[in-house]
């Protein structure tokens, strides 16, 4: 799993600077549809390579490196998870500014957490979200219930023994009334 969130980590640094490498250069997007010559395309194409070696050539040695140990690493991934991957790039480079400093700002603060703490957060997250699933089915009865998106860091957990929270959090409705 670690490897996995540096590639993704690298992926998106890299990605972002190749992509925004290009931004200036791009012409705005007409609202009709334009159909380019093989010279134009052609001519597109030699700015994109132009703007990613001009990133390239900016990059020191040891960035140079992890980008093409990166680059190993993808292409050793199976096709589903390199999706994955992908989407989540895109994703990210989608994301307004506010939403990228809130993502950032949540790493920074996880990365400062000690296991403990990491695991605290984890359970109550988990009971959080037990707790809207099962809310949620009381109010709509037969209809799942919709993603479980926290607005705020969660507060600490309660002692409870509701669900056994050392495996996936049960789905199956409340049984007591």
């Amino acid at each position: 799993m670690k490897r996995h969130w540096i590639i993704v980590v690298a992926g998106l640094i890299a990605g972002g600077a190749c992509y925004g490498a290009g931004a200036e250069e791009q012409p705005a997007l007409s609202k009709t549809p334009v159909t380019k010559t093989p010279e134009q395309l052609e001519a597109e194409r030699a700015r994109r390579i132009e703007a990613q070696n001009k990133v390239w050539n900016a990059m020191s040695v040891e960035e140079r490196a992890r980008l093409l140990q990166l680059h190993s690493d993808l292409q050793q991934l199976p096709k589903e998870e390199l999706k994955i991957i992908r989407e989540r790039i895109n994703r990210y480079l989608r994301m307004k500014p506010e939403e990228r400093k809130q993502l950032e700002e949540n790493y920074e603060r996880w990365a400062k957490m000690s296991p403990a703490e990491r695991e605290k957060a984890r359970q109550s997250y988990l009971r959080l979200r037990w707790e809207h699933e099962q809310r949620w089915r009381k109010e709509h009865p037969g209809q799942e219930p919709p993603p479980f998106r926290l607005s705020k860091p969660a507060p600490a957990p309660a002692a409870t023994t509701e669900p056994a929270i050392n495996s996936p959090v049960s789905t199956a409705p409340a049984e007591n009334p």
